[in-house]
């Protein structure tokens, strides 16, 4: 970076003259790149643009139509601005000089005092390699922090982050066909700043994610404004670096699909957090990176595979459901009882297409539902129970696939009895109502426990609970009358076996949290 026009117009040298801004006002934000003291009309051999331009006009034409033709030569080199000094022989800008600047824009600034122009030099000079100075340090410290987000494996999510901060401006990833795959609008709305690329990508600044023989995108960020000052390093300078380690993000990563998991995994959190401002924020947040929330009813789905599935990455997943046409939005999360697991948002219309996609790849994974919505609000509340579905312990042995596929419309006690779990009620309850029974288990050795959950799974069909607790149906009926008199309960009594099955299921729930 340089300092500008308006920058140097504030030093103590400049203002000893006592400076005035007769053009070009609106160009006093123009880089000074050098000083240079000119007095003669042929300035196009001295300069080379970007410099600030100091003259006493000892030796310039008086007729206007020469004065237009040196503005018109300044204005060609490219100068920053023009300094002139006025005196007795000069006391006032020439008219012709000021129309003449006013006409190209460029700024012409007079000094009603004298002042020594190789003080204003050397000041300027100065400041301009102090300024560069700067620069290296800056850039210095950009490389070594671009360089451990590149070692430690930084996501391409995270990348945009610190770009963003580091800019104080939206940052934009987007994909060689020209889609929005990952945004940071650093605290804008969204639509905003969607709208302002699309309308004017000339306002904004670009570099090429890359590799050799590769071309996967392109980050954008806004231009610096006189609201937010450009970084030290100079913005272009920043995003060059945030575009290698995007690319190196990508080589690292090695699928075709790493910035889309990214951009789903950023979705899905903030859904799932509730770190948006509006409904709308985060709508537009969606429709951005190409999966409307609004346009359909969306239902979150779990998917935990089984322990001898190799390791999945979410960019495998990702090209089997795209290879099956299913518009899927999805994450990779902590794995649950050493297993993988995933949380994906889908369109309702696709849940039995994505359900048998996913057995016939791993018949064994356990899938499950939340419910479906439009709103995001409800959706958060959707991806918890699809995840608290695959927490819990199943409540029988799963015999076919359907068996695998939880819906939350079919398990509202189970996942109420969850969400419960860390009330200290719940324990109490269970231990009030079974605690007979889980006593003479543990003083037996027996199986009071299996017989009533046989019973409560068929609590009409004694012959199929007897079968399911591999005993014959006179000896089940036995365990009954045993289970009857332990707990001095009558088992056909409606209200008695709802409080049964209840405390069996936050037996379970509260077990399978202390494994």
């Amino acid at each position: 970076m340089l300092p500008s026009v308006r920058n140097i117009l504030a030093s103590t040298e400049l203002q000893r003259g006592a400076p005035e801004v007769l053009a070009g006002r609106a160009a006093l934000d123009r880089e000074v790149r050098w000083t240079h003291i000119v007095e003669t009309t042929n300035v196009e051999p001295l300069l080379r643009g970007h410099e600030l331009v100091l003259s006493a006009g000892a030796a310039w034409p008086t007729q206007p139509q020469a004065l237009e033709a040196l503005a018109s030569a300044l204005a060609k080199v490219g100068i920053a601005a023009l300094v002139l000094e006025l005196s007795d022989r000069l006391p006032h800008a020439p008219s012709a000089l000021a129309d003449a600047f006013r006409r190209h824009g460029l700024p012409l600034i007079v000094l009603h005092s004298t002042v020594q122009f190789i003080a204003v030099t050397e000041s300027v000079h100065s400041a301009i390699v102090a300024q560069q100075m700067a620069t290296l340090r800056a850039r210095e410290d950009l490389n070594s922090r671009f360089a451990q987000m590149i070692a430690r494996g930084a996501s391409s999510t995270f990348i945009l982050q610190q770009s963003s901060e580091l800019l104080r401006q939206p940052v934009l990833l987007v994909d060689a066909a020209a889609r929005i795959v990952a945004l940071n609008t650093a605290g804008l709305a969204t639509t905003d700043v969607v709208a302002s690329w699309r309308k004017n990508p000339a306002n904004w600044l670009s570099a090429e994610v890359t590799a050799p023989g590769q071309h996967w995108g392109t980050v954008w960020t806004q231009s610096a404004t006189s609201q937010t000052a450009p970084h030290a390093a100079g913005n272009d300078y920043l995003l060059s670096q945030a575009a290698l380690a995007l690319a190196v993000a990508r080589l690292a990563d090695g699928s075709e699909n790493s910035w889309r998991t990214a951009r789903d995994a950023q979705l899905i959190s903030a859904i799932r957090s509730g770190d948006y401002a509006t409904e709308a924020e985060i709508l537009a947040q969606a429709t951005a990176v190409g999966f409307p929330l609004d346009q359909k009813l969306i239902i979150a789905l779990g998917l935990l595979l089984p322990t001898d599935a190799t390791d999945v990455p979410a960019g495998r997943l990702a090209e089997l459901l795209d290879a099956a046409d299913l518009r899927v939005c999805l994450m990779k999360e902590a794995p649950m009882r050493n297993r993988q697991q995933f949380s994906l948002l889908l369109s309702g219309a696709e849940t039995g297409s994505l359900a048998a996609a996913l057995q016939a790849e791993w018949p064994a994974a356990q899938i499950s539902l939340g419910q479906q919505t439009q709103a995001p609000g409800e959706l958060k509340a959707s991806l918890q129970e699809a995840s608290d579905l695959l927490a819990m312990p199943p409540s029988a042995p799963r015999q076919t696939s359907q068996d695998s596929l939880l819906r939350a419309e079919a398990h509202q006690l189970r996942l109420l009895i969850h969400g419960l779990r860390s009330q200290s009620s719940l324990p109490t309850f269970v231990r009030a109502t079974l605690g007979p029974i889980l006593d003479w288990d543990a003083k037996h050795a027996g199986d009071l426990l299996d017989v009533l959950r046989a019973y409560l799974r068929y609590p009409g069909n004694r012959t199929a609970a007897a079968a399911a607790s591999h005993l014959s149906r006179s000896v089940f009926c036995q365990r009954l009358a045993l289970l009857e008199e332990v707990l001095a309960a009558d088992l056909s009594s409606g209200e008695t076996i709802s409080a049964l099955f209840s405390a069996v299921l936050a037996h379970d729930s509260l077990s399978e949290g202390t494994r």
